[in-house]
């Protein structure tokens, strides 16, 4: 019969979802291989701190990711929240993270776990679904700056016509 922990693993091994587990006391942090391989990483270099992971953020999401994560230990709120981290080569991948901490009866977090799945191809498709939704409104714009130019351009010489055609039925030209 299999163990827990085997089936743990072998539950992790099917996984696309990158798998964490932070402990809080010692400030280290184990990942799962599929987090290594996703960003690219190997077992050198890799400090397995919360530093470490920390200076991987990218900078424009520091601030909010910490702040969630900030809420959720002292005030225990969900922890959700979407990051880009910096990979082996540099580049950042948009990840979406989901823990759980535990406290201790003193109310102090002491351990937090959780699941991260890797979003990049959804935010490139957000972001190209923008960029299209950009064009058709510029596209638009441009169609009716045209029609109403056209009308104007239209309407001017019409109306020339039009008073020139009453003015031939009305009076003894």
């Amino acid at each position: 019969m299999e163990s827990r922990c085997e089936r743990y693993q072998l539950a992790e091994n099917g996984s696309l979802d990158m798998i964490w587990d932070w402990d809080i006391t010692t400030n280290q942090i184990y990942c799962s291989n599929r987090w290594y391989q996703m960003l690219g990483y190997r077992n050198a270099g890799i400090q397995n701190s919360f530093s470490w992971w920390e200076s991987l953020l990218h900078p424009d999401d520091h601030d909010e990711t910490m702040r969630r994560l900030q809420l959720h230990l002292e005030q225990r709120e969900s922890f959700v929240v979407e990051y880009r981290l910096q990979t082996s080569n540099n580049e950042y991948r948009w990840l979406l993270a989901s823990g759980q901490a535990v406290w201790n009866p003193q109310g102090q977090a002491t351990r937090m776990s959780g699941t991260v799945i890797d979003i990049t191809e959804r935010k490139q498709a957000e972001q190209n679904l923008m960029a299209a939704c950009e064009l058709a409104e510029k596209s638009n714009q441009a169609k009716t700056d045209f029609l109403a130019s056209v009308s104007h351009e239209l309407r001017t010489p019409m109306n020339l016509i039009m008073g020139m055609t009453y003015l031939a039925q009305h009076t003894d030209l």
